[in-house]
């Protein structure tokens, strides 16, 4: 789903001939390629000046690298199994190592070389329906994203628990509860699922049959810079569809000296997202506010039970949204802060305000949100999503949210839909959605990310991934593979949002999502150059099949990268997901 999202370029810097097209999309087939070797403290070539303050500093990312086992094909890219690099940088020079997460399940396939998981996305078993009818745990790849939590790192996949790993080394030390945060199952592969009665649930996870699954998408509150919050979630398996979520604060570095065992586990703020049957990708928040946009969707689990499909391949989007006045997406948004609006250690149930849309957005990566000021019941919500237009389409050909993934390794973007950057208002106390506008012309951006600083806050610019610098009119434009980074202002163009710079990476290279690292170090209390920041991602060429990473200035994109790091040519990391950075000590 991820992948879906993920594709951009410049329209305006792309090749336009028939041959150059052909051999982008070969380039892109090789950027999912099995990278089948790990790798230990590799010194890197640079080109160029690495910034004083990012040295010190470690860029953390995790990517599913592994697409097959014994010969057999994964059945889609978010199958794979999650391999972590570690970018470390520090007087001038960089050392770059990569290691596969070696869960339980991933050592027991390694040893016998063979596929013994289902996997989320469709992946079976050898043996037909029969080999897999009535088996319903799902292998975790921890392939999706990376958190900084007191001296451990954690790789964090969507549906299943983290891992723990060294920092150093890389080395899996297995599945963690966050200090006691989180009810895990006895074994693997266990559902991230409720049957609302505590002591069943407790039995069915002594069985290793339930779980809590931490989301691969954590946030930090940049007011008080104290904690990140992560957030855990299990579906209701009785009655009416619901999501059951909980916000779990975890100190900062810098703000505890407590590693994860021994930091105080307060009591999480939890809700139910009524009505919502596909739990939510993503979070944002503000910080009086949590808030999960959910499209209009439909999961039949019957074919996941039956051994036919993966659970994602039984979710497709609700054939009402085609209608005029069909369904619509809604924003579940979930207080943070107690009775008395205090938010430090204000933990505890509380009652989520599901808010009607009246579009059928499909949300993909949340960006920032904020809490008006002036009015308190009024919100601020930047998400990158798919249009109501495309997710019309899809819901009427009754596709999986998925799509096809054959036709996207190859290249053929005709079916994906455009994802753009969205901009909610929402009134709490009317309990509406006052607007909703798709910003700077129906660019194609994605991954969006604001200074680091400003989570939380309210924010003006907004770095993405950037492809078609608009949509031409056409609310479902078709995307094109990612070969871009952009920056929006969301103050130009009367509110509308504009393009005001953009970097192209070139003709057959391919970039990775960039993570945001501020250029010094600011108080939160006072004002910030919300462009001040470096951009650190990987790039993908096609033409060595070489990954380098590439330092980016945000106050000047189009200049180009202030230094590149290359790996070994023909090392390479395939096309990934998100990461993370840790400070420097000095920091």
């Amino acid at each position: 789903l991820l992948l879906l999202t993920t594709t951009s370029s410049s329209a305006a810097l792309l090749p336009t001939s028939s041959l150059a097209a052909a051999q982008l999309r070969r380039d892109w087939r090789s950027a999912f390629a099995t990278q089948p070797l790990e790798f230990s403290r590799l010194s890197l070539r640079i080109d160029g000046v690495l910034p004083e303050e990012l040295r010190g500093g470690t860029f953390f990312k995790n990517a599913p690298a592994r697409f097959e086992r014994g010969g057999i094909e994964y059945a889609h890219w978010l199958d794979g199994d999650g391999y972590v690099t570690s970018l470390a940088l520090d007087d001038g020079m960089a050392t770059w190592s990569a290691r596969y997460v070696r869960t339980d399940a991933f050592d027991n396939e390694d040893a016998s070389d063979a596929v013994e998981w289902r996997t989320t996305f469709g992946t079976q078993k050898p043996g037909g329906v029969l080999a897999n009818a009535m088996d319903i745990k799902l292998k975790s790849p921890a392939n999706t994203n990376v958190m900084l939590f007191g001296d451990k790192l954690y790789a964090l996949w969507e549906a299943g628990p983290p891992y723990a790993l060294d920092p150093h080394t890389l080395e899996c030390q297995g599945a963690s509860d966050l200090g006691g945060r989180l009810r895990l199952s006895s074994s693997h592969g266990a559902l991230p699922g409720t049957v609302g009665v505590p002591a069943v649930d407790r039995l069915l996870e002594a069985a290793g049959l339930l779980t809590d699954a931490c989301s691969a998408h954590p946030r930090e509150d940049a007011r008080d810079r104290q904690n990140t919050v992560a957030w855990s979630w299990r579906q209701r398996l009785v009655g009416e569809p619901a999501i059951e979520v909980a916000l779990h604060n975890l100190p900062m570095a810098h703000a505890s000296d407590d590693d994860e065992a021994t930091a105080a586990a307060a009591e999480p703020v939890t809700s139910t997202l009524h009505g919502v049957a596909f739990a939510p990708h993503d979070m944002a928040l503000s910080r009086a506010r949590a808030l999960f946009v959910a499209s209009p969707t439909r999961v039949d689990i019957l074919p996941f039970i039956l051994g036919i499909r993966g659970p994602a391949q039984c979710s497709v989007f609700d054939k009402a949204a085609t209608l005029p006045a069909g369904s619509t997406s809604y924003i579940h948004v979930v207080p943070r802060t107690d009775g008395n609006g205090q938010l430090d250690g204000a933990g505890g149930h509380r009652e989520a305000l599901a808010v009607a849309i009246g579009q059928p957005f499909h949300p993909v990566h949340s960006c920032n949100a904020w809490d008006d000021e002036s009015d308190g019941s009024r919100v601020q919500l930047l998400v990158s999503c798919w249009p109501p237009a495309a997710v019309r389409r899809l819901a009427f050909v009754g596709s999986s949210l998925l799509g096809s993934w054959e036709e996207l390794r190859d290249g053929d973007f005709s079916g994906v839909p455009m994802t753009n950057l969205v901009r909610f208002e929402i009134d709490t106390r009317s309990e509406r959605v006052i607007s909703h506008a798709i910003l700077a012309d129906g660019a194609q951006l994605d991954h969006p990310k604001v200074h680091p600083r400003v989570h939380t806050r309210e924010s003006r610019f907004v770095f993405a991934t950037l492809g078609r610098h608009d949509n031409g009119g056409d609310e479902d434009a078709t995307p094109r593979p990612p070969q871009s980074f952009g920056c929006v202002d969301l103050a130009a163009a009367g509110g509308s949002g504009e393009l005001v710079d953009a970097w192209h990476a070139g003709p057959r290279r391919l970039v990775d999502e960039a993570t945001l690292v501020a250029m010094a170090p600011a108080d939160a209390s006072e004002d910030v150059d919300e462009r001040a920041v470096w951009l650190i991602a990987p790039i993908f060429d096609g033409e060595t099949r070489t990954t380098s990473y590439v330092v980016l200035d945000g106050r000047r994109l189009s200049d180009g990268p202030v230094c590149e790091l290359h790996l070994p040519e023909g090392t390479f990391v395939p096309w990934g997901l998100h990461g993370c950075w840790q400070e420097p000590a000095s920091s």
